[in-house]
């Protein structure tokens, strides 16, 4: 490559690192005009796309770069060109796409670690697919097992202590979504009986007010973000942990690996992820009783934890605004609304909703994600309505913004999604007062917005069917007393139910710990 060329890209280079995209644009474009092909600018352009949300740009730079690709050129760049593919193709919720063009990259990855992280970001893309049945999951998994079988797991041991050892390992110690369910998982724990050792998997220049409010509530803390899987593997090992907790799955910066090693005697996922890993490294899912289907566990590798009445409990983390007026009585009409990541938004979830507003008269529905930020990502997500048979006049797409939870005044009714049900996000539009319907299915990890709903008294909110979830919408848009009077009654309801009862749910999760410890110890003869 040419001199000026190279001065050019790195003058480009560290203006996309400074955030500004516009001059680090018009530098590539000038590139453009003397230099024929070059991979690398094809990725920077690509990665100065996403960081505006422009992912339609993407998608266009990235198949033009690898339609371009010369066969001595795909061993070095077709893993990066597919891995940023996959994730545009995400965020314009194609998972389909997604999960084909994460394979992809994983199959074209030198490096095993990376090449690990690529299936795992296939196999959490597919939890958004809506037509993959239990074989099209057990394809990927076989994959994923494949990229783990070079580990040796250490032989089980069942320790004699005084107490418990629980772990949990995670990279989400910090202000995010899993900390509404994990704190009350660390701060109502019997101290008396068990002993909590957090595990951290984020450097602690990440570490914020949250991180150190979790850690707190813990006897050991562990940061192991700088070691490899091995090493980490083996530092949880030295605990004698009993039962060690993976609370991410194959959600972003996942550490799978570690628990291929099998440091503790009994391992956990969930949380984190509401889907399986796929894998035999662990040995239970979990979940609770509302995941109990003829074909649950077809979907799961682990032995589901069905013993359970909820298996979170929701604290929220942060300032909670109070519930505003329903806006129907202001508006004249009934708002639908999901501030669910759109990704999770499914052509078939799109269809049952535009029937909803056909069946009741005025109706609008509001949307609200960062895809919204770009005028492309607004485009795109219009035509995509429009193409679906929508009157674009009855949609109001709204942005990204931090302080979110005031617009729940905008919305009378929130929609879930499905098959990637809401966690976090049902539970904040119930604590602000707007009821949620859910759908439900055979996958364990589509019954989170049922368990949430009975969990708070709300079970009839939730729908065994597309036609069941529409006229549960329906009918609530008639029912204004109804809507009326949860502004005013949901919180306490919540607040006063089994999903916010931090003592009781711990003394049944601590309770399953026993029983699946003492089952384990039966089973091995000790």
């Amino acid at each position: 490559m040419m001199p000026q060329a190279l001065a050019d890209y790195n003058r480009a280079y560290e203006l996309y690192k400074a955030k500004d995209y516009t001059a680090a644009l018009r530098g590539l474009e000038v590139m453009e005009e003397y230099i024929a092909h070059w991979p690398k600018l094809n990725l920077l352009k690509a990665q100065v796309f996403f960081e505006q949300g422009r992912y339609v740009s993407v998608l266009d730079a990235l198949t033009k770069g690898l339609r371009e690709l010369a066969e001595d050129e795909r061993s070095e760049y077709a893993a990066e060109f597919y891995s940023r593919l996959g994730s545009a193709y995400y965020r314009l919720g194609r998972c389909r796409e997604a999960v084909e063009a994460f394979l992809m990259a994983s199959r074209a990855e030198k490096n095993l670690t990376a090449r690990r992280q690529e299936c795992s970001n296939a196999i959490f893309a597919a939890s958004s697919v809506g037509t993959y049945q239990a074989a099209d999951y057990r394809r990927l998994y076989r994959e994923y097992n494949a990229l783990l079988s070079d580990i040796e797991p250490y032989p089980t041991v069942f320790y004699r202590h005084d107490k418990l050892r629980v772990g949990y390992l995670s990279p989400d110690f910090k202000m995010h979504p899993l900390a509404h369910f994990l704190y009350p998982l660390l701060r109502f724990h019997d101290r008396k009986n068990f002993r909590l050792y957090a595990y951290t998997l984020n450097p602690p220049a990440t570490w914020d007010t949250i991180t150190h409010k979790l850690l707190a509530e813990t006897e050991e803390q562990r940061d192991l973000s700088a070691l490899s899987d091995e090493a980490a593997a083996a530092k949880i090992r030295e605990d004698e942990p009993d039962i060690l907790f993976d609370l991410t799955g194959h959600t972003l910066g996942n550490r799978l690996a570690i628990l291929a090693y099998h440091p503790a005697t009994l391992q956990i996922t969930g949380l984190g992820d509401v889907n399986t890993t796929g894998t035999k490294v662990l040995d239970y899912y979990w979940s609770d009783n509302h995941a109990d289907s003829p074909l649950a566990q077809d979907y799961v590798t682990e032995t589901l934890g069905r013993s359970l009445k909820s298996f979170v409990c929701y604290a929220p983390q942060g300032q909670m605004p109070e519930p505003s007026p329903a806006p129907f009585a202001a508006n004249g009409y009934i708002t639908f609304g999901t501030f669910n990541n759109f990704s999770k938004v499914t052509d078939e979830m799109l269809m049952a909703w535009n029937f909803l507003l056909t069946l009741v008269p005025r109706s609008k529905l509001l949307l609200k994600h960062r895809l919204f930020d770009s005028d492309e990502g607004r485009e795109y997500t219009l035509a995509r309505l429009s193409g679906l048979g929508y009157d674009l006049s009855r949609v109001e797409i709204r942005g990204f913004s931090r302080n979110y939870l005031p617009e729940y005044a905008l919305m009378d009714v929130a929609l879930d999604t499905y098959p990637y049900t809401g966690g976090v996000t049902t539970c904040e539009a119930l604590y602000m007062g707007v009821p949620v319907v859910s759908l439900y299915g055979h996958r364990p990890g589509s019954n989170v917005g049922r368990s949430i709903l009975d969990n708070v008294g709300l079970s009839k909110l939730a729908g065994a069917s597309f036609t069941e979830y529409i006229k549960i919408a329906a009918e609530l848009a008639s029912s204004t007393q109804f809507l009326t009077a949860m502004r005013q009654n949901l919180r306490p309801q919540m607040q006063n139910s089994r999903l916010m009862d931090g003592a009781d749910y711990m003394a049944e999760v601590e309770d399953f710990y026993r029983q699946i410890w003492f089952m384990a110890k039966v089973k091995k003869g000790t």
